[in-house]
């Protein structure tokens, strides 16, 4: 995954979120995987987003997005309660004190990024995913119609 970042949030993804969940496509993969090939739509993640998404099922990659960014905002919602310190007050500090002040701080930096980047509106990148992922559904729709069966 080198120089990837998570679709839904943009961190470093360290893995594949499958759109169609793998558990719907399982039986399938499995004989495909045998010649060589592996079936479904996969996105770029972080490990803490595609854990989110789970095997969840979505009408598209949009909503999966936007469930992703609730999630997120329920989980880093403790990094809006840090209290932010400025130079003078971190300079009375102690050298062990002010390392841990400045990681907290550098979290809440990371946390708030993620979120502004999972609530942003859907870019030129997510439109063109979601075409891929719909031409990808009509490349191989005997695999997607159980999946559109449960979705509909």
């Amino acid at each position: 995954m080198d120089s990837e970042i998570c679709a839904y949030c943009g961190e470093d993804a360290e893995c594949l979120d499958h759109v169609i969940p793998y558990s719907y496509t399982s039986a399938v993969s499995s004989k495909k995987r045998k010649g060589g090939s592996d079936v479904g739509f996969k996105i770029p993640a972080c490990s803490q987003c595609n854990s989110i998404l789970s095997d969840k099922i979505f009408r598209n990659i949009v909503e999966r997005k936007e469930y992703v960014h609730k999630r997120l905002r329920k989980i880093l919602h403790r990094y809006n309660a840090v209290v932010q310190w400025d130079e003078s007050e971190m300079a009375e500090m102690g050298w062990a004190l002010r390392q841990a002040v400045e990681a907290q701080q550098a979290r809440c930096v990371i946390a708030r990024d993620r979120l502004r980047y999972a609530s942003a509106p859907p870019d030129a990148k997510w439109i063109r995913m979601e075409i891929k992922w719909r031409e990808s559904m009509n490349e191989e729709p005997s695999r997607c119609r159980d999946y559109l069966k449960v979705v509909a």
